[in-house]
C-alpha cells in the first residue's frame, strides 16, 4: 500500500512540474521534456516562417502535454490550410503535419482575383508560383463546383482549358488552350459537352474555331 501511494504522488508531482504555469510568467520552461524545436513537413504554400510564428507559444512546454487547442485555434486562421497532424519526437521536439487545400482555379470577379478552391470557398490572390497555371474562372464562381463535377463525370479534358466564362444568364463559355471556343446552353449542356468530344478530332471539324451549342439541339460552327 505505500509502495502504491509513493507512486501515486510521484505522478501527481511529475503531472504538477509539467504543467505548472506562474501567473506572472509570459512563458514558462517546462522541467520534463521542453519543447526546443517545432518542425513541420508539407507546407508548400503555408511559410514555415508564418507557422512558427503563430505556434510560438509552445517553446518550451511539455511535449507531454501541448496545447492542442490552442494549436487548432492558432492554425485555423490560416486560408490555405485544411488540416493538421500533431507528432510527438522526444525529447524535445515537435512535428506537425500539414495538410494544404489546393487551388483548382483563379476566379476574376469585380476586378478582383481570387484562388478557387473545389467546395466553393475562395481566398484573395497572391502570386504563387505553383499555381500560376490555373485556369481561369470569369465571373460568379457559386456555380462553379458542381459545373466542375459534372465535367468530370463525363470524363472532360480538363487539363486543356485555359478559361471559363460565367453569365448571369446560367450558362457557361469554355475556351481551350488551343484557341477553341465552345458555347454552352443554359441547360443540357453535358450533351453538347458529350458532341463535342466526339467530333474534336475529326479532320471535317479542325478549321473551326466556335462550337456553338447555345440554341437546343443545333451546333453553329464558325
Amino acid at each position: 500500500m505505500k509502495k502504491f501511494l509513493k507512486i501515486f504522488l510521484l505522478i501527481i508531482f511529475f503531472i504538477f512540474l509539467t504543467t505548472y504555469l506562474p501567473i506572472n510568467s509570459i512563458s514558462s520552461k517546462s522541467l520534463i521534456f521542453p519543447i526546443q524545436n517545432i518542425i513541420f513537413e508539407n507546407n508548400n504554400t503555408i511559410s514555415t516562417k508564418e507557422l512558427k510564428k503563430k505556434l510560438f507559444f509552445l517553446q518550451n512546454q511539455s511535449l507531454l502535454f501541448p496545447n492542442n487547442k490552442k494549436i487548432k485555434e492558432e492554425l485555423k486562421t490560416l486560408e490555405f490550410l485544411k488540416s493538421f497532424k500533431i507528432k510527438k519526437i522526444f525529447p524535445n521536439t515537435l512535428k506537425i503535419e500539414i495538410n494544404e487545400k489546393i487551388p483548382i482555379a483563379i476566379n476574376i470577379l469585380e476586378k478582383k482575383k481570387y484562388y478557387l478552391f473545389e467546395n466553393g470557398e475562395k481566398v484573395l490572390f497572391s502570386d504563387l508560383k505553383q499555381y500560376s497555371n490555373l485556369p481561369l474562372v470569369i465571373g460568379k464562381n457559386e456555380k462553379f463546383s458542381n459545373f466542375l463535377k459534372n465535367l468530370n463525370f463525363i470524363e472532360f479534358p480538363t487539363n486543356e482549358i485555359e478559361s471559363y466564362h460565367y453569365f448571369n444568364i446560367g450558362r457557361w463559355d469554355i475556351h481551350l488552350k488551343n484557341d477553341i471556343v465552345i458555347k454552352l446552353p443554359s441547360d443540357w449542356y453535358t450533351e453538347s459537352l458529350k458532341n463535342f468530344l466526339l467530333i474534336k478530332e475529326d479532320k471535317n471539324f479542325e478549321k473551326y474555331k466556335i462550337f456553338d451549342y447555345r440554341i437546343k439541339d443545333q451546333l453553329i460552327l464558325n
